[in-house]
């Protein structure tokens, strides 16, 4: 008696039948990819209202709106209710920041939920402290570049280090680096275990200097320079097919002293291979240079991004 009593009490997810977890589980998976798959396609892959951000590159094409002019949305003040935390946010770093941090900060508990129902008390694969550490570090640098590379955070330290980026034009990688460090530091008069301190100071430094490197990988820009014949074709195919940019210089060669035209473009890394391709099609003896660019600042041209 007394030991049906202990197993009713104890009850709960170990006392449900493998048939019924399962269908536990794959119910909460499929509510959880459908909550990510809706939330990714509205706020990353549909084209977003960025008119409250500085980010270079992205501009509001309302022909009526005018300089200083902001949008109302009557969302923005369920979002900004809800999750107080992340008001300065809004304010400080713009709408389209704050909604995606908004939604990355609520999936991310929920699929940290559900990995610890299928994966409970998963202890050490490596079986080393450092071994841990360093995956643990390339897992969510990945993540986290993927996330500011779509003007995104998962909050917590991230919206600092995003501060620190738009106000003191640090780095994104070094100021993630720089708060995650003074947070370590300070854990001392907590947990005085000198090691530990060590490692989670290591660990947020190299952090940093992952990110950057994916971040970069990710957003990398070229800026191609080429000389050739064909100088008109290449141009309408910048302007027409990849919907850019472009700047022609007057240039003299130095051996024969003859005058050429230089067209110079900047390109990210999927209309670099399309370029590319077209000159080696169109005039395979062009003279092309390509740079790599570190960071890009200008204004759109209306209808342009």
């Amino acid at each position: 008696m007394k030991k049906g009593k202990h197993e009713s009490a104890s009850g709960g997810w170990q006392s449900w039948g493998k048939g019924r977890k399962a269908g536990v589980i794959a119910l909460s998976c499929a509510a959880a990819l459908a909550l990510l798959i809706g939330g990714w396609w509205t706020l990353f892959v549909r084209a977003p209202d960025v008119s409250g951000n500085d980010r270079p590159g992205v501009t509001n094409n309302d022909p009526n709106k005018k300089p200083g002019d902001t949008e109302q949305d009557e969302d923005d003040g369920s979002l900004v209710s809800g999750r107080k935390d992340d008001y300065y946010t809004f304010l400080l770093i713009g709408r389209d920041f704050g909604v995606k941090t908004v939604y990355t900060s609520v999936v991310i508990p929920v699929f940290l939920a559900i990995f610890e129902r299928v994966f409970p008390d998963q202890p050490s694969i490596m079986g080393d402290v450092f071994v841990d550490m360093v995956c643990y570090l390339f897992v969510v640098s990945v993540g986290q570049a993927i996330l500011f590379t779509h003007n995104a955070s998962s909050g917590g330290l991230d919206i600092v280090g995003k501060l620190l980026n738009k106000f003191f034009r640090i780095e994104l990688g070094k100021a993630v680096a720089l708060a995650g460090m003074c947070v370590a530091v300070c854990s001392v008069f907590i947990n005085p275990d000198v090691k530990t301190v060590a490692l989670s100071v290591l660990g947020t430094y190299l952090d940093g200097i992952v990110l950057d490197h994916f971040i970069f990988g990710f957003d990398q820009k070229r800026r191609v320079c080429i000389m050739s014949s064909k100088l008109e074709e290449l141009r309408q195919f910048i302007l027409k097919d990849l919907h850019s940019g472009a700047t022609i210089y007057d240039a003299i060669g130095a051996y024969d002293m003859k005058p050429r035209r230089e067209l110079v473009v900047i390109v990210d890394k999927h209309e670099y291979t399309a370029l590319m391709d077209h000159v080696e099609k169109v005039d395979p003896k062009a003279f092309v240079t390509v740079y790599a660019v570190g960071s890009v600042s200008y204004q759109p041209k209306p209808g342009r991004r």
